[in-house]
């Protein structure tokens, strides 16, 4: 327990390093995207290796995949249902910044620094159903909302999955551990230099991106983001630790995701959809730090 402790603080420390050093202007706000894209692009992937060799994937292990695609669908369902009398825009907002997880770049480094390989596994094959539904269907029904589309083909999903390069990289490693397949040394050499500065990059870029940049009126829209996110973070963690048929390191794996904070992918849907762009990095924010919180108690009173 005093090593987990240890490990949160010096994870804080890392946190508070990257919000200081945005405020004595050696890095800008601008910063945290690229970060966050090194993350999700480099350091994640070689991460996902790392955990995957050599590891045998039950293949009963994809109903955690189905469990993230059910509970993004409810969460969708919940926050069409609190904004059905708001304009189109916030309800489209809303549905962005509170239904999907952000894992790679936040859940899988925290989880990587305090428990063991399995739970790493536990965070890919959830992520799997959680990039799917993020990649397609969560800006699909954005742009519903917004442009009162009701026909959606199935080459639109294809293609939308096919281009996400986090999806595509989980779905190879997922065959790999099924299928028992070894990876190729030439992956592993340079995975094993750049997968230990995944937890570093990315609480490096939280304290980077931490800003809370908001009007007073925008203040219902945030708790209406954050109302659902954790609202379904709840049911979620006790059917994950009291009904999944996995033991206890990937009960409390899946426990911990169920905290998440709100995907980066929101922040940039809500950009490119014309949306309130500096109101998304805020509720990414507020939810890193309330997720922060959440999941370091759990650790602590689970682990």
């Amino acid at each position: 327990m005093g090593s987990v402790f240890v490990k949160i603080l010096c994870m804080l420390a890392i946190m508070a390093i990257g919000y200081f050093i945005k405020r004595i202007g050696l890095v800008k706000q601008s910063d945290f995207h690229s970060i966050s894209n090194i993350i999700i692009y480099v350091t994640v992937p070689a991460s996902v290796l790392i955990n995957f060799n050599g590891f045998k994937l039950d293949p009963s292990m994809l109903m955690i995949s189905v469990l993230a695609i059910v509970f993004f669908f409810i969460a969708s369902g919940l926050s069409l249902r609190l904004t059905r009398s708001q304009p189109k825009e916030e309800r489209a907002f809303v549905l962005l910044n509170s239904t999907a997880y952000n894992t790679g770049a936040f859940t899988l480094a925290f989880i990587q620094a305090l428990l063991p390989p399995a739970c790493a596994v536990t965070v890919t094959v959830f992520d799997i159903g959680n990039c799917s539904t993020t990649a397609v269907f969560c800006y699909m029904l954005a742009s519903m909302v917004l442009e009162g589309k009701t026909h959606v083909t199935p080459r639109y999903v294809i293609r939308r999955l096919t281009h996400s390069f986090v999806f595509m990289v989980y779905m190879t490693v997922t065959v790999v551990g099924l299928l028992e397949i070894p990876i190729p040394r030439f992956l592993l050499a340079p995975a094993e230099l750049i997968a230990p500065a995944n937890v570093f990059l990315a609480m490096l870029a939280v304290g980077i991106g931490m800003e809370i940049n908001m009007e007073r009126s925008e203040l219902r829209t945030l708790l209406k983001c954050l109302g659902v996110r954790y609202a379904m973070a709840v049911p979620l963690a006790l059917v994950s630790w009291f009904l999944l048929p996995f033991d206890e390191n990937v009960r409390l794996a899946m426990v911990l995701v169920s905290f998440s904070p709100s995907t980066l992918f929101g922040a940039l849907y809500t950009a490119a959809l014309g949306g309130n762009y500096p109101l998304a990095n805020t509720v990414i924010s507020v939810s890193i730090m309330i997720s922060t919180a959440i999941m370091t108690l759990l650790v602590m009173l689970l682990g």
